[in-house]
């Protein structure tokens, strides 16, 4: 059984005995039929997706001096991309200020996965200079 547990922080809630709840999510979702068990041939489309990624993020060579700072920011950039509120909901420039990185950087970065994986967010929408392909 899967547990979930909510507190509704700076709340006098907080503090109430019982103030969490255990609710059966599994029980649930079977009940609506919504239950997926993962089968063999997911766990091969993940093992390829993953591998992608690797691919991506190990791209280029590894022996440079900044080659693991390259590596680090496009796993931020692709982690921003993916969910902008695991840093706050902050813009790209603000993030790149946080990381002392050029702007330009981090958009090239932030577009290749655009590009690559097709997974954009809401802050990437007004991009008006995107190219769905990388220049030949």
């Amino acid at each position: 059984m899967r547990t979930r547990v909510h507190l509704n922080e700076g709340s006098d809630y907080e503090d109430t005995p019982g103030a969490h709840s255990d609710f059966d999510y599994d029980e649930l979702a079977r009940r609506l039929g919504e239950q997926h068990e993962i089968e063999p041939s997911d766990y091969a489309k993940l093992a390829t997706a993953i591998r992608a990624l690797n691919e991506w993020l190990l791209q280029g060579d590894l022996s440079t001096p900044k080659a693991t700072e390259r590596i680090g920011r496009k796993l931020i950039a692709l982690c921003w991309v993916v969910n902008p509120g695991m840093f706050n909901g902050i813009s790209l420039t603000q993030l790149s200020r946080q990381l002392g990185t050029h702007v330009p950087i981090m958009s090239q970065f932030t577009a290749e996965v655009r590009r690559r994986f097709g997974i954009c967010n809401s802050s990437q929408a007004h991009g008006w200079n995107f190219k769905s392909e990388a220049p030949q």
